[in-house]
């Protein structure tokens, strides 16, 4: 698939417990990439629960959790366990969570969010769970301005 027509996860819009572009695919694990924002895919699946509370006029709070991920179709030699497999595909679902501010304006919503990752598919399975690798300084500050929906 043409670079301009593949899926990316990460970032404000997506799982904001990465920055744009810089998770997966799969259990792919960058460390010893020389490039950063070279994780794109064939396919993605990405899924996110958020609660809303009112603070005051028109400020509210939120707590999230999103998850997901993207695959290649085909194995690809840079990008080791980056491939979709039909019995792997569930290990390899990143977790963030977080929470934020909403400032809503009617006609947009202005958003700021924090949030950690909770599970991250690049760590040997069995290792995913961040709790023991120091999340708060994997803390994530995500800018959004979106649709009041």
């Amino acid at each position: 698939m043409p670079y301009e027509q593949s899926f990316f996860s990460g970032g404000p819009n997506s799982i904001r417990a990465w920055r744009a572009r810089t998770l997966g695919p799969g259990g792919y694990d960058p460390t010893n990439s020389a490039t950063r924002f070279d994780k794109i895919g064939d396919m993605l699946l990405e899924g996110n629960i958020e609660y809303r509370f009112h603070i005051i006029k028109s400020f509210y709070g939120a707590m999230f959790v999103d998850a997901g991920n993207i695959w290649r179709l085909e194995k690809v030699a840079d990008k080791p366990n980056g491939e979709f497999r039909p019995d792997e595909f569930y290990k390899q679902i990143a977790i963030g969570a977080g929470f934020g501010i909403r400032w809503d304006l009617d006609f947009l919503i202005v958003r700021v969010d924090l949030a950690v990752p909770v599970k991250d598919p690049k760590y040997p399975e069995g290792d995913r769970f961040t709790f023991d690798k120091k999340p708060w300084k994997l803390t994530v500050l995500n800018f959004g301005i979106g649709y009041p929906f």
